[in-house]
C-alpha cells in the first residue's frame, strides 16, 4: 500500500493528474502484490485474488478519465482552464 500511495503522489505531482495517478497507483498495488505474493508468501495467494480484483475494479471506474487522458482533455489540478465546464482561455 505504501509504495501505491508514493507512486500515485509522486505521478500526480509530476503530471497534476489525479486520475492518472490513481491508475497508476492501481497497477503498482496489484503488481507489488504479486511480486510479494510469489517471493514472499505463495500460500497467501487469496490475498493476491481480492488486491486484482480491487485494482481492476479502480482501472474500470477510470475508464471516462482514460478516455479523457488519451483526448487531452482531462482537467489538471491546480489548473484554471476547466475544460469540462465549457470555459476555454
Amino acid at each position: 500500500f505504501l509504495v501505491a500511495l508514493a507512486v500515485f503522489l509522486l505521478i500526480t505531482a509530476i503530471f497534476r493528474y489525479v486520475s492518472l495517478g490513481s491508475i497508476i497507483a492501481a497497477m503498482t498495488l496489484a503488481g507489488t502484490q504479486i511480486y510479494l505474493t510469489f517471493k514472499t508468501k505463495p500460500d497467501e495467494s487469496w490475498n493476491l485474488a481480492i488486491v486484482l480484483v480491487i485494482s481492476a475494479f479502480i482501472i474500470m471506474k477510470h475508464i471516462p478519465n482514460i478516455k479523457r487522458l488519451i483526448k487531452g482533455t482531462e482537467n489538471k489540478i491546480f489548473s484554471k482552464n476547466k475544460e469540462r465546464s465549457g470555459s476555454k482561455h
